[in-house]
């Protein structure tokens, strides 16, 4: 028997198409696949939650206060801070670095915007510096902040809902909080 007598055996034209596509389909998959895990891998989210907040006002001037933490998985720096959308000037902002492995978890006490003056003071023994530039916060880290007379706060606001927050590299963080009297009486 000759080679061209001989019956043919094999695939068939469609059954070979099929493969094919089935095989370039579940490669592109993989390489899909392998580029996403690849880009995700050095990758971090940035996520910061405010709380404590407080506003206290009364004719001699404001104080803000609230507790920053970073509950993300990538250390932050925070660029500034704002009340009702503006931003303020480092040298009326103070901050408390919470130490590592602590919480905070106590009311902030209320002070008056005088003794938030020079480089640092200290409030229920907690020494807080004053701002100079952006300040870094690690992963899982806490801040406690009070900020000195934001220029856009008037004794017509007690009682009034105001904004405030950070901002970072990534972000905006706000939250409000209703502004209080200073007033010890």
């Amino acid at each position: 028997m000759n080679r061209a007598s001989r019956p043919r055996r094999g695939l068939s034209a469609v059954v070979t198409s099929l493969i094919l596509l089935v095989a370039t389909v579940i490669i592109a998959f993989v390489v899909a696949n392998y580029a996403s895990n690849v880009t995700k891998t050095g990758s971090t989210t940035e996520e910061v939650r405010l709380s404590k907040e407080k506003l206290w006002l009364n004719l001699s001037g404001a104080v803000v206060a609230f507790k920053i933490q970073n509950i993300g998985g990538a250390d932050l720096t925070v660029d500034g801070v704002i009340v009702r959308n503006v931003e303020l000037d480092w040298e009326d902002i103070y901050y408390y670095r919470v130490p590592s492995g602590t919480t905070f978890t106590d009311e902030l006490s209320i002070v008056s915007e005088a003794t938030l003056s020079g480089t640092n003071f200290t409030v229920d023994g907690h020494t807080f510096q004053r701002a100079s530039r952006t300040i870094p916060l690690i992963s899982s880290g806490s801040m406690l902040f009070y900020v000195r007379n934001p220029g856009n706060l008037f004794i017509d606001d007690l009682g009034e809902t105001v904004s405030f927050g950070v901002f970072t590299k990534n972000g905006h963080y706000l939250t409000a909080a209703k502004v209080e009297s200073a007033t010890q009486q």
